[in-house]
């Protein structure tokens, strides 16, 4: 995973209880990373930044560290607020022998649904803000990351017309492009392969 402790986790995103543990959030940060960002950066791109990660030592030694240490900071931005936006609805909850149960304490109460909801859209909204952002990052230093850009998963995704949730959201009014693009890469892919 390209995330690894609680403390990159807060560095994005400084809402979270100072009693949150890694543990709470390692399954989302996996679900994240292949629900959004196995299609968002391809296969190639995660394995490479997965190997430089588990070797870096969090300090920048040369050049490659500093370029991928500047990806990998795009990249854990777009993760956090994903993995965010897909544990917001669970965190409270325990599925158990007792059924499902809903943690609670004396010093808390319930956040009302309206609040939630708003997390929620502000969550997606910056997430795919933050996918869209990491992409042009990408393009702009392409040079830097050979592994990305020589990936067949971009040379397959630059094939197509409707390469990116941008362009998608120029075309059909969509409130999520860039999660809505992604769940549609199949589908885009296989029309304009047949039909265009």
């Amino acid at each position: 995973m390209l995330l690894s402790n609680i403390e990159e986790i807060k560095g994005y995103y400084s809402r979270l209880n100072i009693n949150s543990d890694f543990d709470s959030f390692s399954s989302f940060i996996a679900d994240a990373q292949i629900k959004y960002l196995l299609p968002l950066i391809g296969p190639e791109t995660i394995e490479e930044m997965e190997t430089w990660y588990a070797a870096w030592d969090g300090t920048t030694v040369d050049s490659v560290d500093e370029k991928n240490a500047k990806l990998l900071n795009w990249i854990q931005r777009v993760l956090v607020y994903y993995t965010m936006l897909d544990a917001a609805p669970t965190l409270a909850l325990d599925m158990g022998d007792n059924g499902l149960t809903e943690k609670t304490s004396d010093g808390t109460t319930p956040v009302r649904l309206f609040v939630f909801e708003k997390l929620v859209e502000y969550l997606s909204q910056s997430a795919d803000r933050f996918a869209e952002v990491l992409l042009m990052n990408l393009e702009l230093a392409a040079a830097d990351y050979p592994f990305w850009d020589e990936s067949v998963s971009m040379q397959n995704q630059r094939k197509l017309f409707l390469d990116s949730g941008v362009r998608l959201a120029k075309f059909m009014p969509i409130s999520e492009p860039m999660r809505f693009y992604l769940g549609m890469i199949p589908s885009i892919n296989k029309i304009e392969t047949l039909v265009i």
